[in-house]
């Protein structure tokens, strides 16, 4: 499992069960269409509110949360997929293996980050819910010929990492659309971005940012799943106050 942590987990020593609550999350439980899944991200800062109202100041850790469902409350288990198709209960969720689940990601880690989650996992190494290809009994169309890891790989990556630093409140204009997180490091800055729907989005930055910037999207997909460190290797200077951002493509900008 992958986990990164905001400041609250630095000023507490080592945590015991019975000093915090956790709780999972699914995507796909009432619907599995693109919009739906998506849509889902906004009712999290609601349940961070909730988690408030009866956990008082107990740190909560969410997850392992993922698009595909792990367990069925309702029934024996999750439907099996052996089609790819996007359907709701679905345990296998071929969007885990694309651009969807690092966006979808970005904003997952944005929102419970804000709503003061002590800690968030996501992902579980390899397979249906993880970041890197395993070979299953379903097909896996490209992975299935090549292996690799999965686009989220570099998004788990590069959010661990951010790990202890003071998180900077951000404005939405248009939060279902987009969604974003940002850290200060020292007198830098660093950005992740994230386009949560299937069309190129234009988005203007209330402040110039000079420094670097990678995009990951569609034509950087195959180099993704074999560069361990393609959000690195795809960097490039950026002075625009205008950021494009591909159909759920993932942006990481640093300053300084």
């Amino acid at each position: 499992m992958f986990s990164f942590f905001t400041e609250l987990n630095r000023k507490r020593p080592p945590l015991t069960p019975l000093d915090f609550v956790t709780f999972t999350t699914v995507a796909i439980f009432h619907a599995g269409d693109d919009r739906s899944a998506m849509e889902g991200l906004e009712s999290l800062p609601y349940m961070a509110k909730s988690v408030r109202a009866f956990a008082g100041d107990k740190p909560y850790h969410v997850g392992p949360s993922g698009i595909g469902l792990r367990m069925n409350p309702y029934g024996e288990a999750p439907m099996p997929n052996p089609n790819n198709i996007r359907q709701a209960m679905n345990g296998m969720d071929p969007r885990q293996r694309g651009l969807f689940a690092a966006a979808w990601s970005i904003g997952f880690a944005a929102r419970f980050a804000i709503g003061g989650a002590a800690a968030l996992t996501l992902g579980s190494g390899t397979g249906e819910f993880g970041i890197a290809y395993t070979k299953a009994d379903y097909p896996q169309p490209w992975f299935d010929e090549n292996g690799g890891v999965y686009p989220v790989y570099h998004v788990i990556k590069g959010l661990s990492g951010l790990r202890g630093q003071p998180i900077i409140n951000l404005t939405i204009s248009a939060p279902d659309e987009i969604q974003a997180i940002a850290v200060q490091r020292d007198s830098a800055l660093e950005l992740w971005v994230a386009n949560l729907t299937d069309q190129t989005k234009a988005i203007d930055l209330d402040d110039k940012l000079n420094g670097r910037i990678s995009i990951l999207s569609a034509p950087e997909f195959e180099r993704a799943t074999t560069d361990l460190a393609a959000l690195d290797s795809i960097e490039r200077a950026f002075t625009d106050p205008k950021l494009i951002l591909p159909s759920y493509a993932v942006a990481r900008l640093r300053t300084g």
